[in-house]
């Protein structure tokens, strides 16, 4: 299958870096962004949803595959998705938020693996890539909308692009993961992730019931929060991820195309007057 994909670590990078720029193309500055929300969605990020996910792994731990229960902690502590984040948030600030929240996954990822699997984790290559496929073309799409004006048509597109990437991404994940599945275990897997996204977007509505946050804010921090990447690749000689670990990198993935196909009704349905 991966032949079938036609050379995707090139293209998918020119797919990112025009989805970075048309979301830059939708930023209106200034941007307003208290410190408050920055410190929450690293929280939230790197500590509240892992301790969900050992939490709820712990309870179902002896119904279920072994790499079930490790592909759930290990995609508990990926890297933001930065790209999907800015894709389905319409606040000018997920920009800035994602960009934090991915500088504190330098230093939270290689200690969760630490912990996870009881040796250090070898330096990620892939940052200076990632950072250069992604601030350069939203900085040009930042200046473009300054100088013509932002336009709400490059939200849309910007999200037609996002799921042909995650339509992609999914399919290099189930072909990763290979091997065969019992049914009970895929029930698992997908009771496992809504169960974890659900509790994890209550989270972020507390934070707002509680008064840390406003309600705008909330939804920013758990669109940049919960889309998690997870390089099994580069992981997977150093925690020994196979199989069934795998599929907890797809199934998120296909639950946050519902997030990107309801957020763009949301948008481009009338605004009251």
């Amino acid at each position: 299958m991966k032949s079938r994909i036609i050379h995707t670590e090139y293209t998918s990078y020119l797919l990112l870096s025009y989805i970075y720029y048309l979301a830059g193309r939708q930023t209106v500055l200034p941007i307003k962004l208290p410190t408050t929300v920055i410190l929450i969605t690293c929280v939230h990020t790197h500590i509240v949803i892992p301790c969900i996910h050992v939490v709820i792994v712990s309870a179902i731990r002896d119904l279920t595959d072994i790499g079930i229960v490790k592909g759930a902690l290990y995609s508990s502590v990926g890297a933001p998705t930065m790209w999907l984040s800015i894709t389905l948030s319409d606040s000018d600030a997920a920009a800035a938020v994602v960009a934090f929240n991915y500088v504190a996954s330098l230093v939270a990822i290689p200690l969760s693996l630490f912990i996870l699997c009881g040796h250090p984790s070898k330096p990620e290559t892939k940052v200076l890539v990632t950072v250069v496929s992604a601030v350069a073309p939203y900085a040009i799409g930042v200046y473009h909308a300054k100088r013509h004006g932002s336009t709400k048509r490059s939200a849309t597109e910007a999200r037609a692009y996002a799921l042909v990437l995650l339509y992609v991404e999914c399919c290099q994940y189930f072909d990763n993961a290979g091997g065969v599945m019992k049914v009970f275990d895929l029930f698992a897997i997908i009771l496992l992730v809504f169960t974890c996204l659900l509790t994890s977007t209550t989270a972020c509505w507390a934070y707002a019931r509680c008064g840390l946050i406003d309600g705008e804010h909330s939804r920013t921090i758990a669109l940049c929060s919960m889309s998690k990447s997870i390089e099994f690749a580069s992981w997977r000689s150093q925690c020994a991820i196979s199989g069934a670990s795998m599929m907890l990198a797809a199934l998120p993935a296909r639950a946050l195309v519902l997030a990107v196909i309801s957020d763009g009704e949301r948008a481009s349905s009338p605004a009251p007057e």
